[in-house]
């Protein structure tokens, strides 16, 4: 018998140990794990051959976008680059910066670590002149409380280990 414990995906609570049953020993047994990303993970492609800024995923009301994947494809254009940044019409933070001028992008990134803006911030592509890009980005929306002053201080104030 193998005492497990079970998360609901609607509440995010422990529930009371479960017992399986079945023809294993706990040695053979093995644990499987599931984060947000995985169970929760979608995906959104923007496409831009302008000059401009383009939305690429806005948040549900109170949550901020985790960027779990990210693929960047562009053409080589002169005097060109592209931003993948968040913003919520008031505060910008760019994430990435792509040079489009000497070479044309070819990426495509997982992402482990918890990217994720602030409340309420858009994720968006700006593009500098006329290149063709195409930004495809996985992401979850995760709870989120925090304005963008918290974000900006919590993301630079790494505990001790």
């Amino acid at each position: 018998m193998v005492d497990v414990r079970v998360v609901t995906n609607e509440l995010g609570v422990n529930q009371h140990p479960r017992h399986i049953r079945g023809e294993f020993s706990p040695e053979h047994a093995i644990p499987l794990s599931t984060s947000e990303r995985h169970q929760h993970g979608v995906w959104k492609v923007a496409n831009r051959a302008t000059a401009g800024t383009t939305i690429i995923v806005e948040p549900n009301p109170n949550t901020a976008i985790m960027i779990t994947d990210l693929i960047v494809s562009t053409d080589k254009v002169a005097n060109s680059s592209c931003l993948l940044q968040f913003t919520d019409d008031v505060d910008i933070e760019v994430i990435a910066r792509f040079d489009t001028a000497n070479a044309p992008v070819a990426l495509s990134i997982s992402i482990n670590g918890r990217l994720h803006g602030w409340k309420d911030a858009r994720l968006e592509m700006n593009t500098v002149s006329t290149v063709n890009a195409t930004f495809m980005v996985g992401y979850v929306n995760i709870p989120s409380t925090q304005d963008f002053a918290v974000w900006d201080a919590a993301r630079s104030n790494v505990p001790p280990r």
